[in-house]
């Protein structure tokens, strides 16, 4: 099994510009669009290295990563943002799973 994708530093920088905006969980197009390039890297991490993406990606890497930002930059209570954070997993879920289809 690969290392946590989430220390790749490609995976990092697109992590940290999505999360990096105060807006981030409010569904602005340039705030969707940092987000879905987090998406598309940590996708293209898992295929460089032949794992199954998938199993790669879902996982609480993302969950755990979301939550110490959040609680390293602000004191926001994590209930006031735990709903969001866990919308976007999901979307991230759900996105991974169709990428990991192969279509017949």
């Amino acid at each position: 099994m690969v290392e946590n994708y989430m220390l790749d530093p490609k995976v990092k920088y697109y992590f940290e510009q999505w999360m990096k905006s105060p807006t981030r969980f409010r569904g602005h197009a340039i705030d969707e669009k940092r987000f879905h390039m987090f998406v598309k890297t940590c996708i293209n991490y898992a295929r460089n290295r032949d794992e199954d993406v998938e199993r790669v990606l879902i996982s609480d890497s993302l969950r755990s990563s979301i939550h110490e930002y959040i609680r390293a930059q602000s004191d926001t209570p994590e209930h006031l943002y735990r709903d969001e954070a866990n919308r976007y997993i999901w979307h991230f879920a759900d996105i991974v799973t169709y990428e990991a289809t192969e279509l017949e």
